[in-house]
């Protein structure tokens, strides 16, 4: 019996050491992300506390979640970026568009069922990317976070501009005006600007 507790002990506390391991890795400072995921959280639980529409697990991030979601972000743009831009300007373009759109809330349902998701991408815009039945696209956060940064890497790709591209997420590929004359140019901008300082 003592050797029994004995390696129970030993494989909680491995197992203890690899999960803390992992969890400072996420959040330490030194991680470079670590400013954005701080961030991520602080806006998501606001928004969680002023929507009382949020009623599944799922919806309600916690600190490890929002990590991951702001490492997917990073993760997709550095692997599906193929253009001239740099990396970290995609990625905080991306961000700005998440935390204005959902404060990095897995809604699974927004514009009267015609969107979903941590991105608030509509159904017919991830229907180009992939052939997942709706209650899948709702429930995979990752998977999200990959069609949005696939989506804003194709209007980045016709638009060639990224504050065209910021537009282009939001109303698509037909508007006629400059960036600058739409108000969510403007509350996207504000939160881009935020994190470069």
């Amino acid at each position: 019996m003592k050797k029994f507790s004995l390696v129970v002990i030993l494989i909680m506390f491995t197992f203890g050491f690899i999960w803390g391991y992992y969890d400072s890795a996420i959040s330490s400072e030194d991680n470079i992300l670590y400013p954005f995921i701080e961030r991520a959280y602080y806006v998501n639980v606001n928004q969680v506390r002023q929507d009382l529409s949020l009623i599944y697990p799922d919806d309600i991030a916690g600190d490890k979640e929002i990590a991951r979601r702001v490492e997917w972000v990073h993760t997709y743009v550095e692997e599906l970026n193929d253009t001239e831009q740099k990396n970290k300007d995609i990625f905080i373009d991306i961000y700005s568009i998440i935390e204005h759109e959902t404060r990095w809330v897995n809604y699974r349902i927004l514009d009267d069922g015609l969107g979903f998701g941590v991105g608030s991408m509509l159904f017919t815009t991830a229907e180009k990317f992939t052939d997942k039945p709706h209650y899948e696209l709702q429930s995979d956060v990752e998977f999200q976070i990959k069609l949005v940064v696939k989506y804003y890497m194709r209007l980045l790709n016709h638009f060639g501009c990224r504050d065209y591209t910021i537009v282009g997420y939001n109303r698509g590929y037909n508007f006629d005006l400059s960036p600058q004359s739409y108000n969510y140019w403007h509350r996207v901008n504000e939160i881009r600007e935020e994190l470069k300082k």
